[in-house]
């Protein structure tokens, strides 16, 4: 793969953490009381579990449905869409067969665009009228790669563990630039906040910019999260913005951290479970869903949350859905779920 002759890129990732359970009557979840969202409901009939909808011959880590319906899904050797039980093979011949896959995004102008790796090489790649067109190249990238698009096209990559940092826009330009900020490890981003999760061994730290050059380090600032511990063994902490405003950070141990504007405190809710969360989709429509590790995962209504029955006890790695639409999950077995309706 084509590698590009700049600097190097910061860690992050669009993932997140959850917890165990079971099959039969949803319970509900012991949340604390600081989550007091009123989320406004359409005609949706209410998510209440996941149903197996397609196998893979491998680990699946990350997936996307998009606007018009259609299902993706990525993990180690795999990119494809899927329907009618099948999957269909979309990887370009230039990947070859040791890939991974780790996150599926949709741009502001429809794109699809997958982040890969091979080796130590991890690029991000764009799915167009003419096929996939590479449009960031990072070495030395040997944890999951992130990316993240704002509205204005611009893309912020990164991979875990080194403190570098891509971006890339929709006229062909791209840069790999080495930050100089202070932290461990920076594991995910939110292009719309131009925000990103940091961590240590024992902290999750949020890094704003407030303006000037983005290399520049005194142009950030940093805001520990109260009670929000972060398992930097699995360097795979989710910071998202589902709706463009909000943030939410998922962490170990069934932790959820929320801030539904910038500037607003964080706040904490405990799910019932002792897992670690992956990922979180959510709509205005349909609450928010978090999907996690063995097996788990749970809704919120705009009241309370619940656990959602499941089938597997695999790591359930990424979630993804449409309002009132298709809601997709995927597992560390290879099984992708969709969600049941009542």
């Amino acid at each position: 793969m084509t590698q590009l002759s700049l600097a190097h890129v910061t860690p992050l990732t669009l993932v997140a953490l959850l917890g165990c359970a079971g099959p039969g009557t949803p319970d509900h979840a012991e949340a604390d009381d600081t989550d007091d969202r009123v989320l406004p409901h359409g005609d949706c009939e209410a998510v209440d579990g996941f149903a197996a909808m397609a196998e893979a011959d491998a680990p699946l880590g990350a997936t996307l449905v998009t606007a018009d319906g259609t299902v993706y899904v990525g993990g180690t050797g795999v990119l494809a869409t899927v329907s009618d039980g099948e999957l269909t093979d979309l990887a370009p011949a230039a990947w070859g067969d040791a890939f991974i896959v780790d996150v599926l995004a949709q741009g502001p102008e429809g794109e699809i665009l997958a982040t890969v790796r091979s080796g130590s090489m991890g690029e991000v790649w764009s799915l167009t009228d003419t096929g996939w067109q590479e449009r960031l190249s990072m070495d030395s990238c040997l944890g999951p790669v992130s990316v993240s698009v704002a509205p204005d096209g611009t893309g912020l990559t990164v991979c875990p563990y080194y403190p570098f940092e891509g971006r890339f826009s929709d006229d062909g330009t791209a840069e790999i630039v080495s930050l100089t900020l202070s932290l461990t490890s920076l594991h995910s981003w939110s292009a719309t906040h131009a925000t990103g999760l940091a961590s240590d061994i024992s902290n999750a730290e949020i890094l704003t910019l407030d303006g000037g050059d983005w290399t520049d380090p005194a142009a950030w600032s940093a805001e520990i999260i109260p009670d929000f511990d972060v398992i930097r063994d699995h360097a795979e902490e989710a910071l998202s913005s589902p709706d463009g405003q909000a943030l939410v950070a998922l962490g170990g141990q069934g932790k959820l951290a929320r801030q539904d504007a910038e500037g607003e405190p964080w706040t904490v809710t405990q799910l019932d479970t002792d897992a670690d969360l992956r990922s979180t989709w959510e709509s205005s429509e349909d609450g928010q869903i978090v999907v996690g590790h063995s097996g788990g995962a749970f809704h919120f209504d705009g009241a309370e949350w619940t656990t959602l029955p499941t089938v597997g006890e695999a790591d359930l790695t990424s979630v993804s859905g449409q309002p009132c639409g298709a809601v997709v999950a995927v597992d560390s077995a290879g099984t992708v779920w969709q969600a049941t309706r009542r």
